[in-house]
């Protein structure tokens, strides 16, 4: 008797700690949504989201955080920026018919500039090495985005690199990196200082790439 009221008690804790973050989920894309509305949804119906993260397991051994998710299901693939920098973040989606080919693209230039610069370059191990670096999105500049694959998706923090090559790990997730970034509390180097985002702001623009 009780290792029932035990057992439930655990599922239970495990039920609420999973509602809690997904409604934490919820809050962090609707405040991102008041800095920088989605573009105008697809004519083409996407593809349900159990689809999307069967073809993630399948392509990429592993599903991904699902606050990327929940954005990428209403943004879906998106450069934000202005207009003296065209891309500062282009913003890659799972449901994008490109989406692994510039994923296994993207691996191997890393890949093989970690295996010809050495790791003083690039510090991290690439894709599929656990863990490591899988790429999220690309800028101008040579700036690159990717999770660090370290524990569940849902625990993966955001490495950025800048113009001047530097990879800067972070301790944020998806979503509160990109809260952040667009309120001025990350450098994302070159002439995108903190205060540049915040000056900036009201002058980004969030564009749909085309398929």
């Amino acid at each position: 008797m009780e290792m029932r009221v035990f057992t439930t008690g655990f599922f239970y804790t495990k039920w609420v700690f999973s509602m809690s973050k997904t409604q934490n989920h919820s809050k962090q894309l609707a405040a991102f949504q008041e800095l920088i509305s989605p573009p105008a949804p697809s004519k083409s119906r996407p593809a349900d989201r159990s689809s999307v993260a069967h073809s993630l397991v399948e392509h990429l051994g592993t599903t991904l955080p699902p606050d990327y998710m929940d954005f990428a299901a209403i943004y879906g693939e998106v450069r934000f920026g202005t207009h003296d920098h065209y891309q500062l973040i282009r913003v890659f989606s799972p449901w994008s018919k490109r989406y692994y080919k510039a994923l296994s693209g993207l691996i191997s230039v890393y890949t093989e500039l970690r295996q010809s610069e050495g790791t003083k370059y690039i510090p991290f191990p690439l894709h599929p090495d656990r863990p490591g670096l899988l790429p999220w999105g690309l800028g101008d500049n040579r700036r690159a985005y990717f999770w660090y694959t370290e524990g569940g998706p849902e625990l993966w923090k955001v490495v950025y690199l800048t113009p001047e090559d530097k990879f800067v790990r972070t301790d944020k997730s998806f979503l509160p990196f990109m809260i952040e970034l667009f309120n001025g509390q990350f450098d994302l180097g070159g002439d995108t200082s903190r205060k540049w985002w915040i000056a900036n702001k009201a002058n980004l623009v969030c564009n749909r790439v085309k398929q």
